[in-house]
């Protein structure tokens, strides 16, 4: 596992900011964005984000934290029990609803993808 600060580049580049948001930029030249204009967004992350995923970043449920159905959250440093249950991490990431629409949008043309951390 990296260290949250580092930046972890493959797909997509992602780092953590000084006021602890994470941060998700710089797309490679070689995606083929045509290929993720019928996927959902969480799918499309999963894709971009699998080199994260396996190295520090993980998925959280909305409901494992209460947040509302439809929230998009990754987590540093998730740990679960031996049945899959959400335990603790060490912070919880929130894409803005805002953000969802225009995401890919958004990340294809350079702008970068700001998930919020709220715990």
């Amino acid at each position: 596992m990296f260290n949250k600060y580092d930046r972890i580049k493959d797909k997509v580049e992602s780092y953590v900011d000084l006021t602890g948001n994470l941060i998700i930029c710089n797309p490679s030249a070689d995606i083929h964005w045509e290929y993720y204009e019928n996927l959902p967004l969480r799918d499309t992350l999963a894709d971009l984000l699998a080199y994260q995923l396996t190295n520090g970043l993980s998925w959280i449920e909305p409901m494992e934290i209460g947040e509302k159905a439809g929230t998009i959250l990754l987590g540093w440093d998730v740990q679960r029990d031996d049945l899959g249950k959400f335990v603790a991490c060490y912070d919880v990431y929130r894409l803005s609803d805002y953000q969802i629409n225009t995401a890919l949008k958004d990340l294809q043309a350079g702008k970068p993808l700001k998930f919020y951390r709220i715990i």
